[in-house]
């Protein structure tokens, strides 16, 4: 989230605490043009954190699957982790909205 928003790296531990309630911060103002809520709601935080636990992320364990097995179950693994992520996902948005 410090990347997309630019958040820049702070020096010591307490410019750090200043730099993450800034960025708090404009998470919470951030609003969608359309509707006026907020863009980051618990359901969309949650669906993101399910995203990010099953995705694969890591290029060097896909590198190591490619060598050792081959460029066929690399792909099996990226494409059924990144659909197994996004159905995750998707499914805890749906769960997480309709509370």
């Amino acid at each position: 989230m410090s990347v997309i928003y630019q958040q820049e790296d702070p020096a010591d531990a307490k410019d750090e605490e200043k730099g993450d309630l800034r960025l708090a911060k404009r998470l919470q103002a951030e609003k969608d043009p359309r509707t006026g809520l907020p863009i980051y709601t618990l359901a969309t935080v949650l669906s993101l954190l399910m995203f990010y636990a099953i995705s694969m992320q890591c290029v060097s364990t896909l590198a190591v699957t490619r060598k050792e097995a081959g460029w066929k179950w690399a792909m099996i693994m990226l494409g059924y982790l990144m659909a197994l992520a996004y159905v995750a996902s998707w499914l805890t948005y749906l769960i997480a909205s309709s509370f």
